[in-house]
C-alpha cells in the first residue's frame, strides 16, 4: 500500500522506514515521510542556531524561548537567567532564609517549591503549625491549602464551591432528622452534648431517658431507668412513660435500709 508525502509528493511504501507513527493524525500516520520531516527539523535547529540568543552579550544560538542552552536552562530551573550565588560546595542554595539546601526550581530546594505550589509561599508547611484558621466564617480549623481547611478545601477542589453539601452530608443529615431504632428495639435520636449520648455511641441518645428527663425537669441517672406501660418501645409519649429505680442497699442492716429509704425520700419525695 502506497501513502503521498505532503512535502515531496512522492508515494512511499507504509513501513516503518518510510513513516512516523502519530495518533493525532488519521491512520494514525504523520502525512509528512520520515525523509521530509527529519529534514526540516534539521533545517529549523540550523536556523535557531544562527539566531543569537537575545541575552546581551551573548552570542550563542537560541534553544527556545530567545535563549540559548545556558540562559534557558537557567531560566527554567532558577527563574532568572543567571545561576544564583554558589556556596562552598560549588552548588546553588535556596533563596528562602534558613534554608542551607541545593536550589533545584526557581532558585528554591525541592520541599520550599512543592510548598509554594501547594500553599502559595514557601514557608505554607509552617504556617499550618501556626494554626491560622480556615478563612470560612465560623470554621476554626487550620488550614491545609488555599486558606481552607481539609473539609472545605476538598470540597473546593472537587465541587468548585467550599460550602457544597455533599452526598454523604445531605444522607447524614436526613438520618439525623428522621432518627433511627438500635438492636434492642429503641428509638434512637441525634443529641450530642446530652448526658444520655456520648461519643462511644455516635452522640445518639435513647428518645424514652431524654423525654423523661424533659417531664421530671433534670437529667436521668444511672440507677434511674424508664418504663413503657403498652410494651411499645418505640410509643415515647410522656403518658406511657413510667421511672423505674434500680438501685438497692448496701447490705441488710436495719442502720442501712433507713440510710437508703432517707435517700429515696429526699430524691423523689
Amino acid at each position: 500500500m502506497l501513502k503521498k508525502c505532503n512535502t515531496c509528493f512522492q508515494e512511499k511504501e507504509l513501513t516503518d522506514e518510510n513513516w512516523l507513527g502519530d495518533f493525532r493524525y488519521e491512520g494514525g500516520i504523520r502525512g509528512v515521510c520520515k525523509q521530509c520531516y527529519r529534514s526540516s527539523q534539521k533545517k529549523y535547529a540550523e536556523s535557531l542556531k544562527k539566531k543569537p540568543c537575545i541575552v546581551d552579550g551573548c552570542e550563542k544560538g537560541q534553544q527556545a524561548k530567545g535563549l540559548c542552552p545556558k540562559h534557558y536552562s537557567n531560566k527554567r530551573l532558577f527563574g532568572t537567567l543567571e545561576r544564583p550565588v554558589k556556596d562552598s560546595a560549588n552548588n546553588c542554595v535556596c533563596s528562602v532564609e534558613g534554608c542551607d539546601k541545593n536550589a533545584r526550581i526557581k532558585q528554591m530546594c525541592t520541599a520550599h517549591y512543592h510548598r509554594e505550589r501547594r500553599h502559595g509561599t514557601p514557608h505554607g508547611k509552617y504556617e499550618k503549625k501556626t494554626g491560622i484558621p480556615c478563612k470560612i466564617d465560623g470554621c476554626e480549623k487550620r488550614t491545609v491549602a488555599l486558606g481552607f481547611c481539609a473539609k472545605h478545601y476538598s470540597k473546593h477542589k472537587t465541587y468548585g464551591d467550599p460550602l457544597a453539601v455533599t452526598p454523604a452530608e445531605k444522607r447524614i443529615k436526613t438520618n439525623r432528622e428522621q432518627g433511627k431504632t438500635d438492636t434492642n428495639g429503641y428509638r434512637l435520636v441525634w443529641a450530642p452534648g446530652d448526658p444520655s449520648s456520648s461519643r462511644s455511641n455516635g452522640n445518639w441518645a435513647p428518645e424514652h431517658r431524654l423525654v423523661m428527663a424533659e417531664t421530671i425537669g433534670r437529667p436521668l441517672r444511672n440507677n434511674e431507668n424508664v418504663h413503657h406501660i403498652n410494651g411499645v418501645k418505640t410509643d415515647n409519649r410522656p403518658e406511657n412513660l413510667e421511672l423505674w429505680v434500680s438501685s438497692q442497699p448496701s447490705g441488710q442492716r436495719i442502720p442501712d435500709l433507713l440510710a437508703w429509704a432517707r435517700e429515696i425520700i429526699d430524691l423523689y419525695g
